[in-house]
């Protein structure tokens, strides 16, 4: 038979350790605020609770023309990320101004130079597609795994809001220029 100290030892050990799996274990301040990822991949419509999206195709570039132009100016000495998607904000009117491009490491927030109605400035309707190019520039060393994340987040996602996550392989080459386009209403049928 264990002793009434051995007892109290042993318990006290398991306690010990039991409380430090769980503070190993627990989720950081920044993992409890985060939003929630909704994944989803090239094609697909991804949905969180306030925006649907679907990534129709990724360019990349070293210029970008709007409806033809090469106006405003957009050549870069890195790389444009150009992604044809349609967005369709469920709840309230909203624009894409917190999204972000994640490659590798490193994270990238979308370009304001398209002229509006633009990816981050369109204010669109709730519950009225629009298909539309987000745009990032990025660093040529930043697209060499091949691989990126889109995260479309409303400006206006809060703490333990759902968003959605679109997993991206990039284009093996660099075109000179791409179309980038403004936002435009999507024909729904009836």
């Amino acid at each position: 038979m264990i002793g009434g100290r051995a007892r109290s030892a042993i318990i006290g050990i398991a306690l010990l350790v039991a409380a430090a799996i769980v503070t190993v274990t627990a989720p950081t301040d920044d993992d409890v605020q985060s939003p929630l990822a909704v994944r989803g991949t090239l094609g697909e419509t991804v949905q969180s609770r306030l925006v649907a999206v679907t990534v129709h195709d990724v360019a990349l570039a070293r210029e970008l023309t709007f409806d033809g132009e090469l106006d405003p100016p957009s050549s870069t000495p890195g790389v444009w990320v150009v992604v044809d998607l349609t967005a369709v904000c469920r709840m309230d009117a909203c624009s894409f101004g917190r999204s972000e491009l994640r490659l590798g490491e490193r994270v990238f927030a979308p370009a304001t130079l398209a002229p509006p109605p633009s990816f981050v400035q369109q204010g669109a309707s709730p519950g009225l597609p629009y298909r539309q190019s987000a745009l990032f520039e990025v660093p040529l060393d930043a697209i060499e795994s091949g691989e990126a994340e889109l995260t479309v987040q409303p400006s206006t996602t809060r703490a333990l809001e759902s968003v959605a996550v679109v997993e991206l392989a990039l284009p093996d080459s660099i075109d000179a220029t791409a179309p980038a386009e403004r936002a435009r209403l999507v024909e729904t049928g009836s």
